[in-house]
This record gives structure tokens, sequence and C-alpha cells, in this order.
């Protein structure tokens, strides 16, 4: 379709610089949308599956060998 060989000392025709602009920009365009991507993926997905774990954790009872109950407090939390 396209010659891209460039003879030395010959300067590449207009249709060819053109053809390269347009699929450097292209490239350009995919390497952006993936960036995008992968930032709307930390701050909606990851983050704040991490900070519900960590809230998780911090919930009484959690990592000490209790058993939490949803009951309440007057049940009791040990067996």
């Amino acid at each position: 379709m396209y010659d891209t060989l460039c003879v030395l000392g010959t300067a590449p025709r207009a249709a060819e610089r053109k053809m390269l602009a347009s699929e450097i920009w292209q490239f350009l365009k995919v390497v952006l949308g993936f960036f995008i991507v992968a930032l709307l993926w930390l701050f909606v997905v990851y983050l704040p599956g991490r900070t519900m774990e960590r809230w998780e954790d911090q919930c009484s009872g959690r990592g000490e060998g209790e058993i939490w109950s949803p009951a309440g407090s007057d049940s009791p939390s040990k067996p």
C-alpha cells in the first residue's frame, strides 16, 4: 500500500509522514486509554476494597481470638 522504505538521501513524502504521524497518535491514544482504565480500576475497585478490609479488621473481636456476635453486647463473646 505505502512504501515506507526511505532511500538514503531522500526525504519522506508527505503522505508517508501523515501515515506515520497518524500511527503514532493511534499508539499514544491506546497507551493513554490503558492508563485511564488502570487509574479508574485503582480508585474505584482496588483502594476502596483495601479500605474495607482495613475497616473490617478494626472491628471489635477480629484477629484477637474472640468470636464476634451480631446479637448484642449481652451475649457471651467467648465460648
